[in-house]
């Protein structure tokens, strides 16, 4: 988790660097777009191989057959080489038209730029849909540390390139230099840690009809969610460039902000989880696995409860702090402002989500989340067309709020129906505890705002952060408080808190 964290820092410090050399302008907006042209395929294979291969992976050294695992590998790895390679040739050929569908907002100018950035990132397409297959292997394994490692790698090289192209005076296309670096080193230090297992590297014969079989029934509604998936990150640049210049970089500035906690936290904890998920599911004790899941849903709900008041009621500090300094001045903070406060109101729903999904795909069921995720897709892209007028990119940010809050609940609805994972009037009453401090947290903060006035324009960065820091204490401060007082389900779990980071950590 310690390596997790420093990753997911270096990549927050390294949109700090881009804002404040860059801004929010054309450049920025290319860039990101090219980004996404990149890696959200890249996501996408993600989330097509993790699901669909872990679950038979961990079943067939469960079965003490490694070789049969490992023919599975073979096969996997040539088909995502395969696919990323014809994709990564598709958008060099055809990058022009790819950003104008991306963007169709952009002008001559940064759309140029991004079609120069998106030809030189195509070839970590291929790189990073190698190393999700060599992620989730490692983690087969239970081995965390080197998989963290390369994410260190892949937001650190980046970085590194961005200081010394800034220090040359050169331009924001040694970014996407640095990405391909940084895919290129992920993926070495993957084999670097499997380098004693890929010998074992074979083609699957009859023995492994039946792991093929179970990959391929996991894998074809993956297909058809993850396309869904792709689509709707497209859907969301696509309507932030419709406001203008500084739209998209606004969206996404606001969306790296609201990532770091959910990656340090919920994501590392989902990583380390789904491998033990997918281990009591095929030895089928579901009990335990109920335990676990609960557990961890309502630890989540705890952490991120008060961090979204505060992303709600400080936005504008925090993006302060965070970004405003050298081209990010304050019209670029309100931008950035008021998408992180959509954001914030579902950090609750974006923490618990993904250990959500992981369990559903520990039961080898890749159909229920899909169809959820699809139906949150449509809803997504319908709010956004009709928030993006009235509110701007703040209302492409509700959408995804709105649609994933949507996706949660019906999971949970789903999930209930399979067996002992949802206990209602346990859920609802624990909603009723977690709902009645967050309102005593917030009005507290609300009052300790209204006393304590901060004029931003010429504050200082230390006065920022003290400002921040006093306004995080009064909310968690009385969130805990209050939640300890009326439940002794809470207070249970708030005990075991630092034990369960010892673990994390290790």
């Amino acid at each position: 988790m310690i390596i997790a964290l420093l990753a997911k820092v270096l990549g927050f410090v390294e949109k700090q660097a881009l804002a404040a050399y860059f801004g929010i302008d054309a450049r920025v907006d290319a860039y990101f777009v090219a980004f996404s042209a990149t890696f959200l395929f890249f996501v996408l294979v993600r989330e097509l191989v993790e699901p669909s291969f872990l679950p038979v992976f961990v079943q067939a050294l469960r079965d003490g057959s490694e070789a049969r695992a490992w023919r599975l590998f073979g096969f996997v790895a040539l088909l995502v080489g395969t696919v990323t390679l014809a994709y990564a040739c598709y958008v060099v050929w055809a990058a022009p038209s790819v950003v104008r569908r991306l963007a169709p907002g952009f002008g001559t100018e940064a759309a140029g730029h991004a079609a120069r950035m998106v030809r030189i990132m195509a070839p970590a397409t291929v790189l990073l849909g190698l190393s999700a297959l060599t992620y989730i292997t490692l983690n087969g394994y239970r081995r965390f540390a080197l998989p963290a490692a390369g994410d260190l790698a892949l937001k650190g090289l980046p970085l590194l390139v961005l200081v010394l192209a800034i220090a040359q005076g050169a331009g924001i296309a040694a970014l996407a230099v640095g990405f391909v670096v940084g895919a290129a080193a992920r993926l070495g230090i993957h084999v670097f840690g499997l380098r004693t297992e890929v010998r074992r590297i074979g083609w699957p014969g009859r023995e492994s009809r039946a792991d093929l079989g179970q990959f391929g029934a996991l894998l074809l509604p993956l297909m058809v969610g993850a396309s869904f998936s792709f689509v709707s990150e497209l859907a969301d640049n696509f309507f932030s460039s419709l406001i203008g210049e500084g739209g998209v970089s606004a969206r996404t500035f606001a969306k790296k902000i609201r990532d770091l906690p959910i990656e340090v936290l919920p994501y590392t904890l989902s990583v380390i989880l789904f491998p033990f998920f997918a281990g009591l599911a095929a030895t089928g004790e579901r009990a335990r696995l109920a335990r676990l899941f609960a557990r961890s849903a309502h630890g989540l709900a705890i952490v991120f409860t008060p961090l979204a008041l505060a992303l709600v009621l400080l936005a504008e500090p925090v993006v302060a702090l965070a970004l405003e300094r050298g081209a990010f001045d304050a019209d670029a903070r309100l931008l950035t402002a008021a998408p992180l406060r959509m954001y914030g109101i579902g950090m609750v729903v974006f923490a618990v989500e993904t250990v959500l999904v992981n369990l559903f795909f520990a039961l080898k069921d890749t159909v229920t989340p899909i169809a959820v995720g699809i139906l949150g897709v449509v809803v997504n892209i319908g709010l956004c067309a009709a928030w993006v007028e009235p509110l701007g990119v703040a209302g492409v940010a509700l959408a995804l709020t709105a649609s994933k809050t949507l996706k949660v609940v019906v999971l949970g609805v789903f999930l209930a129906r399979k067996g002992p994972f949802v206990d209602g009037p346990v859920l609802a009453a624990a909603m009723l505890r977690l709902a009645l401090a967050a309102g005593i947290a917030g009005w507290g903060l609300h009052a300790w705002r209204s006393a304590s006035s901060l004029e931003l324009a010429s504050a200082s960065s230390s006065a920022v952060a003290v400002h921040l820091v006093t306004g995080g204490a009064v909310v968690l401060g009385l969130f805990l408080v209050v939640l300890a007082t009326i439940g002794a389900r809470e207070r249970e779990l708030l005990r075991s808190a630092p034990a369960l980071l010892r673990a994390l950590g290790r």
